[in-house]
């Protein structure tokens, strides 16, 4: 990979804050999410949860597939940390 595809990977991969809910068996459940410009988008619903690699913006997790807004998308889960990958078009 090189320096151009590496900085595109990092503009990708976005970090973000989300509320979520750990259940007693150790279900996490991510409810709302804080995009970087501050704004809450709530997740309606988890379609499927699995361990999975983005190819978009690098990285590895548990992949969340999730409705957010009638939007259905991809968020992770890297260790302790939640990102979203960026949609470029």
């Amino acid at each position: 990979m090189d320096d151009q595809e590496k900085l595109l990977e990092n503009d990708l991969k976005v970090y973000v804050d989300v509320l979520e809910v750990r259940r007693k068996d150790g279900t996490i459940i991510p409810c709302v999410i804080k995009w970087e410009d501050g704004r809450n988008y709530r997740v309606d619903k988890v379609l499927s949860v699995q361990p999975k690699a983005t190819r978009k913006g690098g990285g590895t997790g548990i992949r969340y597939y999730v409705r957010v807004h009638g939007h259905e998308t991809e968020m992770y889960l890297e260790e302790k940390k939640w990102f979203v990958v960026r949609d470029v078009g």
